[in-house]
């Protein structure tokens, strides 16, 4: 599987260093969904606004592949 170029600070990642965040994008989306932070109102709101922005990033990740 290759992993589509993704730059930090001007500087592109391997792919085995974007394999890592690809990963921690999902591991953070499935902690986040429904997980102790939507206990209260905060929290539901705060993980709904994260779980949005992940799954921008994701979407736009398996847009390029």
């Amino acid at each position: 599987m290759s992993e589509p170029p993704v730059a930090v600070n001007g500087r592109m990642l391997t792919e085995a260093q974007t394999a890592c965040v690809r990963v921690a994008i999902e591991s953070m989306l499935k902690a986040l969904d429904g997980g102790p932070f939507a206990e209260d109102r905060y929290g539901r709101e705060m993980s709904d606004l994260y779980c949005s922005r992940l799954r921008e990033v994701r979407d736009l990740w398996t847009q390029s592949r």
